[in-house]
């Protein structure tokens, strides 16, 4: 135990969070989980005391479980939207946000969360090493316009990642489209020629999947 408290503020001296980190002692007094974890075995190295009394177990029986820990603990829904977060990282993403529901060791209903996590450390060659993580409860007492940033981030956050094969020309004139202007209108707007939009759709079109937009505002809809 001693070990994993020592690893873990010598990591938090290295300063490769993209903002402060705040001392330990206010990091527990947090209503909400905060841990690191190993992006490669997704094993915990550091929790915030919230994240042990919301979960039941203790920093110790985390580091020991593993990657059980989150199994046994997460939504198997959730458990894959975490792997997938972890191949996300190994790849090199910078972000990864997203809902997710747990169940403590003794309880018998699923609690909501919404979290986020970005990278903590790197290893000698700039590899993603460790993650750091905060997830906040969602529930009746939130105000709506937590509710209201939390469903929004989620939703940009699946809209960044259905529109990531899209250059950032084709971005524009995709929400140029989505707004329901025609070519020629496009065209002014951007200042650019008829042709080079209509290239743009086509290749909206190929790299998307689509071929027509009540198709494309269908896929939008379920996002």
């Amino acid at each position: 135990m001693k070990k994993l408290v020592i690893f873990t503020i010598q990591n938090l001296c290295k300063m490769t969070f993209p903002f402060e980190i705040p001392p330990l002692a206010i990091l527990n007094k947090m209503p909400a989980m905060v841990y690191i974890s190993d992006n490669t075995t997704k094993t915990i190295r550091w929790c915030n005391l919230y994240m042990e009394k919301l979960t039941g177990y203790t920093l110790e029986e985390m580091h020991q479980l593993g990657i059980e820990f989150f199994r046994r603990v997460m939504h198997p829904t959730g458990f894959l939207k975490a792997m997938e977060a972890q191949q996300d990282f190994l790849a090199g993403q910078e972000k990864f946000s997203g809902f997710c529901r747990i169940r403590p060791l003794f309880g018998k209903e699923w609690i909501w969360l919404y979290g986020i996590a970005v990278p903590f450390s790197r290893d000698e060659n700039d590899n993603i090493e460790e993650v750091i993580c905060v997830f906040q409860e969602i529930n009746a007492q939130d105000t709506p316009w937590q509710l209201e940033w939390a469903v929004k981030s989620f939703l940009q956050q699946q809209m960044d990642k259905y529109l990531s094969p899209l250059s950032k020309r084709e971005k524009v004139v995709f929400y140029q489209m989505l707004a329901g202007k025609d070519t020629a209108t496009i065209a002014g707007i951007l200042n650019i020629s008829l042709n080079t939009v209509k290239t743009h759709k086509e290749n909206i079109h190929k790299k998307l999947g689509i071929h027509t937009m009540s198709l494309l505002s269908s896929l939008l809809t379920n996002l």
